[in-house]
Formats: structure tokens, sequence, C-alpha cells
């Protein structure tokens, strides 16, 4: 009687090692499809007015913009400690310094798949030596003209182009992104000025959950129109301040107006909902 209640008892602490050993790896698959099917957004607080958004999805990694020369250090070292290996997209809104900066040094540290750039048609020697780098590491260069989609991971990408082929202003010649995870949808609108602007309300926006503010909150004649047409919960300007029409607009709307010139701004987003981490 007494090995017969050892043998039942033998059996379950095997049964329950059986089950805790079955229910780690479960949680163990679940929280790995979680972690697969986020989308974190981080914008990063760079020293001067500068662009550089990762957004990423487990291994599967955007990069919009890549800030100036002397910004190198903080976004390798950022996206190191994201454990980024390879850039499926490099989206360069424009060839201005302050977005294209360190996209060299991005290209030496990290393996680039594709690049998405505007046409440019005038001269400039920033660019120039970074179009020779590309070439030299036989990276893609994708300069659409019409409005074009791309697929990564769980994103889906809708690159927005200039409807023009010549600008007197290097901003508007900015690309605009709509990435949307699931239901949710997030707007990068580069430098976009007035002309810029003009275009892109031609387009209907709607349940926009984040906008990058356009031109590190610098207003013009659109700018109020704009953020109103498309009225997002979230709205970050890549700078410590926003003109008083972007504040007083984003207010009424009830925006929450971001500024990364007080640190990084980081989201996440499960494909339902988009959450402010920081």
């Amino acid at each position: 009687m007494h090995k017969k209640i050892l043998n039942i008892f033998g059996w379950i602490i095997l049964l329950a090692i059986m089950f805790c050993g079955y229910w780690g790896i479960h949680m163990q698959n679940i929280k790995k499809s979680e972690q697969g099917s986020r989308v974190e957004v981080s914008f990063l607080g760079l020293r001067e007015d500068a662009d550089c958004i990762l957004l990423q999805q487990g291994q599967v990694n955007v990069l919009i913009d890549t800030g100036e020369i002397q910004d190198s250090d903080k976004i390798i070292n950022y996206l190191k400690e994201k454990n980024v290996n390879t850039i499926e997209y490099l989206i360069l809104t424009h060839p201005d310094k302050d977005h294209i900066g360190s996209a060299t040094d991005v290209i030496k540290n990290f393996k680039v798949k594709n690049i998405i750039e505007p046409y440019y048609p005038k001269s400039n020697e920033l660019l120039d030596k970074l179009n020779k780098k590309i070439k030299e590491e036989n990276i893609p260069i994708i300069y659409p003209i019409l409005t074009r989609k791309f697929s990564v991971g769980e994103m889906n990408l809708v690159v927005y182009p200039p409807l023009e082929k010549h600008y007197s202003k290097d901003n508007n010649y900015s690309l605009a992104t709509l990435i949307n995870h699931g239901s949710v949808n997030m707007l990068f609108a580069g430098d976009a000025e007035k002309k810029r602007l003009d275009e892109m309300l031609l387009t209907n926006w709607r349940n926009i959950d984040l906008l990058k503010i356009p031109h590190h909150g610098r207003a013009n004649i659109n700018s109020e129109r704009f953020i109103r047409a498309v009225s997002p919960t979230y709205a970050v300007v890549t700078s410590n301040n926003s003109d008083e029409i972007i504040k007083k607009t984003c207010e009424e709307i009830k925006t929450l107006l971001l500024y990364t010139g007080t640190g990084d701004k980081v989201f996440h987003s499960n494909g339902k909902v988009l959450e402010l981490q920081k």
C-alpha cells in the first residue's frame, strides 16, 4: 500500500513537471509571437533639428532619415542597442544635411537592402558622395515617381512622391510616407512646406494615429489646415519647440504634441492601438 502511494505521488510529480515545461514553452512562444507582431517606433532625440526615425518589428527594420553628420555616433549606437543588423528600407525623405547627414555611416555599419529617395535634379555635394557610396555597396535605389507601395514584415508602406520635378525650396522635394500596422496608421511628412503640403492635402487622410510634424515645427500658411486634415492622436516635432499656430491647433483638436528636444520618443503598436512609451 505504501509503495502504491509512492508510485502515484511519483506520477503526479512527473505530470506536474511535464505540464510546467509545456506551459513555459507555450508562454515563451506567445511572448515571441507578441514581440514579432509589435512595432516599435523610435524618434531619436538628436542634438539639432534633425530627423531619424526607426520602425522595428522583431528583426525587420525601416529607417526614415539619418540626421546630421554629427549625429552618427548616437544613431549607430542606438541601432546597435536595438540589435539592428539589417535595414530593409532606408527612406531618405529629401537630401538636406539634417536628413541624410549620417547615411553613409549607417551604410558602413549595417546591411541596407533598399534605399528610397526622391528625384532631386539640383547639385548637392553631400548627396553625390552618398550616392557614390550606395553605388559602391550595390544597394538598389528606388526613386518613386508615382505613389509606391511596399510591404515588410507586418508593416505596409505607402510612399507619396512630390508631384512636380522642380521646386524652389528643397524641403518641397520631401517624400511623405504612410506606414500602417494593422489598423494603426502613421504618417511621416519630411520637411514639407506650403507647396508640398498643398499636394499632400489632395489625399484624404483618415484615422492617423501618429504624425511627424513637417519641417521641425516651423509653420507655413498650410500648416494648420494640414494638421486639422490629418487630426492625429499623437504628433512629434523633431526639435525642442514649434510655432504657436502648431501648438494651438494640436491643443484644439486634442492631439498630444511631443518634442524630440526633450529626448527620444518611443511608441508601441500592437496592430490595434498605438501607445506612447516615453
